[in-house]
């Protein structure tokens, strides 16, 4: 059941964010940066262990809904490939990240933490084929702001 608290929760958790998204971003050194200035998640925005992490995260609290292999189920949509390319095309990382811990899961019956959000992230940013980095995803929101989601490059 949704209570007029979480509604406020999440207004407020998404507003905070869309105002943060104009600000200036952190940039990391070693990012790739889109035609639009700012690194993007093909470079390398989350570790192996981190998704490593995700993976059992995801188990613990998304696959009832999403089905275990992130496809979807019967009221949850798919997490991964086209659909998350779809739905996530031109925002940043930290929409994602926010989204997950401010909306899911949809009863609102536990809170999901911010590192178990980043963790779910890697593991939807490596089952789309987003390949990892060294470092896990940036704790800092700023930097997570600077970070556009975009469609696998073209292979030339």
């Amino acid at each position: 059941m949704v209570t007029a608290k979480h509604s406020l929760f999440v207004c407020v958790a998404v507003a905070g964010f869309a105002s943060l998204a104009g600000g200036h971003a952190v940039r990391p050194a070693a990012a790739q940066a889109a035609p639009t200035g700012h690194p993007t998640i093909w470079s390398g925005v989350y570790s192996k262990a981190e998704a490593e992490y995700g993976k059992r995260t995801y188990s613990q609290l998304c696959s009832r809904c999403h089905g275990t292999d992130m496809k979807g189920g019967l009221t949850a949509p798919s997490l991964i490939g086209a659909k998350f390319f779809d739905r996530w095309q031109d925002l940043r990382l930290a929409d994602v990240v926010a989204y997950i811990q401010a909306a899911m899961p949809r009863e609102h019956e536990f809170y999901v933490s911010a590192d178990s959000a980043r963790a779910i992230v890697a593991l939807m940013l490596r089952e789309s084929g987003v390949p990892p980095g060294r470092e896990p995803i940036s704790t800092d929101v700023k930097i997570q702001l600077g970070i556009l989601i975009t469609r696998p490059p073209l292979v030339r």
